[in-house]
């Protein structure tokens, strides 16, 4: 094929018939597929004569005039009714499609920019706050600030669409709503924390829209005269806002249809009462509306009079007279007889006139409402409050800009989103903007100032001043902000439960789930729950207070679409490539700026519930595992902070301040073949390890496969998971594991112990079960590699300095949900650096073994004046603020080990006494004299003593079998006895105990007689204990005395 057939090819919109067919129309490509089963047929396999009658046929010109006239007029029609069904099928554009028709939506994608995105964000954006608010905005604020504040807030907006736009450029926009386009990039934790706040901010508009709506019915009197009070206005919006509410949930459970015809009558309404706002106001520079105002001037200060005070007829009764018609006149009355006023007196009546309020462009006010006339509560006192500050405006004023997400939430029926949303929504902020920017600085100019500040038009009998000034009747304008009301309100009854289901259906919030459900296709459940949030807003029926509740939700939203492509740009993500030219990441980093500035400008404290509302949904999606993989742009930010952290960790040892156990814990596991699952074969290492770093550390849970890996991989990627979910289980979220596949277990033990950690982020704390049938692998006295292969992989640990933690019994150790009472003894023999007793006290802290009491044993002769070593000892201890009972046991029989000699406890005769300086050399002089006296006064009778090796199963042969010598025969009978003696010891104090912890005796040199002496030793060393731990330290300080 030429490259000009290619080219014919993929720009021809006619489907091909017989050799192939064009699909997928959607993008700058589109896609031939060719049947392999259909015959391409070839120019070159026909005849000559055919092949000139083409020939000649395509030279041919096509001199018929009529088919190319037909063709463009079927096009022009064509285009008509296209745009005629688009305007009869808008829909608005908060209406999220339910999950599971994504699919279904894509397929009938038909919506363009100006259907799909641009006019649903129009419509959203411009909602009641410009008409009942914006006038007030601009008044109270003056022209120069109040450009400011509608400037930062379409501001806010405008960069936040632009990072909108470069989300929705950076590939194919799914189908599922705002939410989609915001979870998939934030990641499940961030994104459905995000999400929710959303959803929550849409389920309060809501409510605003309705309390807006009954505001508004109320100042047209339809319920009876005008209610000045403003606690008794508050009790009729809840009772209005209320019944309003009930009946739009009604409207949205019969259906999306009657909503999505409501949709394009509301727009067209709200469109004219703007544009009759215009008029009115261009009107006013010819012929000015007359508004007539009563006004009392006291030191160059206008202050307004309410119209009922007047009885609603200003003209009449607006003059200084005392009397009308043989009456006191209705203003003196309140000024002069009832002093309604702190600020004016009767004296003040002379200055009482006609004012018009609105003069119109004629009598342009401009300079009059260039300043701020903010007024502090109370200082006028004549019925017309002044509560309005810098910041209340702009909490009252920033959700007239939100709406910014409608488009993307038909991203499912749009035919490109990717160009359809970021020019939709861009050009609807422009043009909301400068809709407001015009709307606001006309009035300025047109109005009077005092009047623009009456916020509820008391001294104009509660009219709307943009309904004064409109042409050709202030109806118009009321039946324009209903429109908005009701039409944004039922918008977002429809979008918020959506917006509810799908979190509930992404499955990362198990509280949700009953939430995923519908009822005749909707989802019932989530319009009940959205019903209830707006509700709240109507209850609380102060609009100026939930405008603010609804900005903070919205910002946080907005914060975290602009966070997240900073972040992606500043980590470099590969994947993170938008197409959209206008993005930097300095525009999200302006809006993450100016966000932040209005969240805390407009009520710091609402902003911090909204904080902490996205926090907890946060942490609880994080603690019940949302373990969903979206391919998120977040991911990026974990590593970056791993990477800079991981490089300025070096290997040097931690000071012993820094110092805390980093675990690497060995676990078998096994498979059930009748379950058919994964098993560990002793659970309670996984507890113990929740326990002992109460999910805070390094824990890295270790097995070794024995085989192939590419025979074993399924089987590791099974095993991991199935590992992962015992983490979860056992409350250990930031533990990690490890599965390494070796032809020798015990081969691939030692290489995890040499190769596991990075950096400086290594374990330096190693746990190993017991091998509690040991005697099993002693047959006939021949010798097994299994134990010697297991302390072999003890004495690596040993040479890399780690710390040991043998578990004894762990099958009866306790688990999360069994809490102890009791003790916690720590048998301090060597001296280990401290990690005894610091395992005791970290396993304390727990919730598991925080009733426990920690005793403290160590053992002494009675001429090394144990009282006095105790006391010491106390004074340590005390030192080490760490609460423990310290005993001081005295063994007077000298047949204990050699071992016990090797003691901490040394008594130094100095003031200042520290149990770890000890004379190694001294230590090592006793040790050796006290060898020589446990082998002269060693009773000659052993039969008593109980050990494994008798004499008669001891024999000196060559090959793999146990051999002794004479000395070794009797050094372990010796030891045994020492260790039968000394677990006596420690039994007839720690029997009941909980938990015993005991020094590890040191391990003997490879030797295979020595491995099975020295586990019969320990053993014996432990019999009877209900738990204990044996443990060795790394050969360093991990406890000081130092701050």
């Amino acid at each position: 094929m030429s490259i000009d057939s290619f080219f014919t090819a993929v720009s021809d919109i006619t489907n091909l018939n017989g050799t192939g067919s064009i699909t997928g129309n959607k993008g700058r490509f589109k896609v031939i597929h060719f049947d392999e089963a259909d015959e391409v047929p070839s120019i070159s396999a026909k005849e000559p004569q055919d092949q000139d009658r083409v020939h000649e046929e395509s030279l041919q010109p096509i001199e018929s005039k009529e088919i190319g006239n037909n063709i463009e007029t079927d096009l022009v029609v064509e285009k008509e009714a296209g745009f005629l069904k688009n305007l009869y099928d808008y829909q608005g554009g908060t209406f999220m499609p339910i999950v599971d028709d994504v699919s279904k939506s894509s397929s009938n994608a038909e919506l363009n920019t100006l259907f799909g995105v641009y006019l649903p964000c129009v419509q959203n954006i411009i909602g009641v706050i410009v008409f009942i608010r914006l006038y007030w905005v601009i008044g109270v604020s003056g022209i120069i600030q109040g450009m400011i504040i509608i400037g930062l807030c379409c501001l806010c907006t405008f960069l936040t669409a632009i990072s909108l736009a470069a989300i929705a450029t950076n590939g194919i926009v799914p189908a599922g709503g705002s939410y989609f386009l915001i979870s998939r990039s934030l990641g499940p934790a961030v994104g459905g924390a995000v999400g929710f706040l959303f959803y929550i901010g849409n389920a309060l508009a809501g409510g605003l829209y309705v309390l807006g709506a009954s505001e508004i019915l109320l100042k047209c009197h339809l319920f009876g005269p005008p209610i000045e009070n403003q606690q008794s206005s508050f009790n009729h919006y809840r009772i209005y806002g209320s019944i309003l509410l009930l009946i739009l949930g009604i409207i949205v459970f019969l259906g999306i249809k009657i909503v999505s015809r409501i949709a394009p009558f509301t727009l067209l309404v709200v469109f004219l009462s703007l544009i009759s706002i215009l008029i009115g106001i261009i009107k006013s520079a010819v012929a000015p509306t007359y508004l007539p105002i009563c006004i009392i001037e006291k030191d160059n200060i206008k202050h307004l009079i309410k119209s009922s005070i007047l009885k609603n007829n200003v003209l009449r009764y607006c003059h200084p007279n005392a009397t009308c018609n043989g009456e006191p006149c209705p203003l003196h009355q309140a000024v002069c007889l009832n002093n309604m006023s702190r600020n004016i007196n009767c004296n003040d009546m002379n200055n009482v006139y006609l004012i018009n309020g609105i003069p119109g462009l004629k009598n342009s006010q401009f300079s009059n409402n260039l300043k701020a006339t903010y007024m502090n509560e109370g200082e006028i006192d004549n019925g017309i409050i002044g509560d309005s500050t810098l910041e209340v405006v702009i909490g009252i004023f920033f959700p007239s800009v939100t709406g910014i997400m409608a488009g993307s939430n038909r991203s499912g029926d749009l035919k490109d989103p990717s160009q359809s949303i970021p020019r939709g929504t861009i050009l609807a902020v422009i043009t909301t903007s400068l809709i407001y920017i015009l709307i606001a600085f006309l009035i300025a100019c047109s109005t009077q100032g005092v009047l623009l500040r009456d916020r509820d038009g008391l001294s104009i009998n509660q009219q709307l001043v943009e309904a004064a000034v409109a042409w050709p009747s202030p109806y118009v304008i009321i039946t324009g902000a209903l429109c908005a009301c009701f039409g944004a309100g039922l918008q977002c009854l429809i979008g918020a439960p959506r917006l509810l289901q799908s979190v509930a259906k992404d499955d990362i919030m198990p509280i949700l789930k009953p939430f995923q459900s519908t009822f005749r296709d909707e989802p019932f459940k989530a319009l009940l729950f959205t019903l209830a949030l707006s509700e709240i807003s109507v209850l609380i029926a102060n609009f100026d207070v939930v405008t603010t509740m609804v900005s903070e939700f919205f910002l946080m939203c907005y914060l975290s679409v602009n966070f997240v492509c900073i972040l992606q740009t500043l980590l470099h993500e590969p994947s993170w490539r938008p197409r959209f030219r206008f993005y930097h990441w300095s525009l999200s980093l302006l809006g993450v700026i100016v966000c932040i500035a209005i969240m805390l400008i407009s009520s710091w404290y609402i902003a911090l519930v909204s904080l902490v509302v996205g926090t907890i949904v946060y942490i609880y999606i994080w603690y019940t595992g949302a373990n969903k993989e979206w391919g998120e742009g977040l991911k990026g930010l974990p590593m970056s902070v791993a990477h800079v952290a991981l490089s300025h960790l070096d290997d040097r040892p931690m000071h012993t301040k820094n110092f805390r156990p980093q675990i690497l814990a060995f676990i078998k596991c096994i498979y059930n073949e009748n379950q058919h699952r994964w098993m560990i074969q002793h659970e309670k290492i996984i507890g113990l390890l929740s326990q002992l770093k109460a999910g805070k550390g390094l824990v890295i849970v270790a097995t070794v496969i024995q085989g192939k890996y590419d025979e074993k991989r399924d089987i590791v990627e099974q095993l991991r998971q199935y590992l992962k979910e015992q983490m979860i289980t056992h409350k250990i979220l930031n533990g990690f594991i490890d599965i390494l596949v070796a032809n020798n277990v015990y081969d691939g033990i030692n290489s995890i112990m040499q190769t596991s950690g990075v950096g400086g982020f290594r374990p330096n704390t190693v746990i190993f079960d017991w091998p509690t049938s040991w005697q099993k692998y002693q047959i006939v006295g021949r010798i097994d590699d299994t134990i010697v292969s297991y302390l072999d992989s003890i004495r690596l640990a040993e040479n890399k300095n780690f710390a040991i933690l043998l578990l004894k019994n762990i099958d009866s150790y306790p688990s999360l949900l069994d809490i102890q009472s009791g003790y916690i003894d720590v048998w301090w023999i060597i001296h280990d650096g401290g990690l005894l007793f610091l395992l005791a006290f970290l396993l304390q802290q727990h919730y598991v073994w925080n009733k426990c009491i920690l005793r403290l044993f160590t053992i002494c002769l009675p001429n090394q004046e144990p009282d006095i070593q105790k006391r010491e000892l106390e004074q340590y201890v005390y030192q080490l603020r760490i609460k423990a009972e310290v005993h001081a046991v005295i063994v007077a029989d000298q047949e204990i080990s050699a071992f016990t000699k090797y003691r901490t406890m040394t008594t130094v005769n100095s003031k200042h006494f520290n149990p770890f300086d000890f004379n190694e050399k001294q230590v090592n002089l006793e040790r050796e004299q006290h060898i020589q006296e446990m082998f002269q006064n060693y009773p000659a009778d052993g039969g008593h003593i109980h050990y494994t090796f008798t004499p008669s199963s001891i024999e000196i042969n060559q090959g793999n079998h146990l051999t002794y010598t004479l000395i070794e025969d009797i050094q372990v009978r010796k030891k045994m006895h020492s260790a039968a003696r000394l677990n006596q010891t420690i039994l007839g104090r720690s029997r009941d105990s909980q938990l015993v912890l005991i020094n590890l005796p040191k391990l003997p040199r490879t030797n295979a007689n020595a491995d099975y002496a020295y586990i019969q030793f320990v053993d014996q060393l432990c019999e009877g204990i209900y738990r204990c731990i044996l443990v060795k330290g790394g050969g360093r300080e991990v406890i000081t005395i130092f701050s």
